[in-house]
């Protein structure tokens, strides 16, 4: 008995022209691919009307999802994208601050 190859769990009783086993003749009516689509759908839909957690970035000032602030992002309050702007701005002027200090 083969399962089906989409993750559903249940007899896949078709072979598609992919080499994968199905249970249904069409992939996308399985149900583990109509519970995928379903769920980007809910997301997609809930970013468009802005429904999904978001945060303002200090940096940009743009509204970004919370995924967009981990680690130190959190503290600090800037999106990925300010902050690694942000590190590098810090290392240049450490480094020139560096220079100015060495003797002459």
């Amino acid at each position: 008995m083969k399962i089906c190859s989409y993750g559903c769990g249940q007899e896949g009783r078709f072979t598609l022209k992919n080499g994968k086993s199905c249970c249904s003749e069409k992939y996308n009516l399985c149900s583990e691919i109509k519970k995928k689509r379903a769920t980007m759908n809910a997301r997609f839909f809930s970013l468009s009307i802005g429904l999904l957690p978001t945060k303002i970035c200090r940096k940009c000032g743009e509204k970004k999802l919370n995924e967009e602030f981990s680690g130190n992002n959190v503290v600090w309050g800037f999106c990925k994208d300010c902050r690694t702007k942000h590190w590098e701005e810090f290392k240049e002027n450490t480094k020139a601050r560096w220079v100015e200090n060495l003797p002459h």
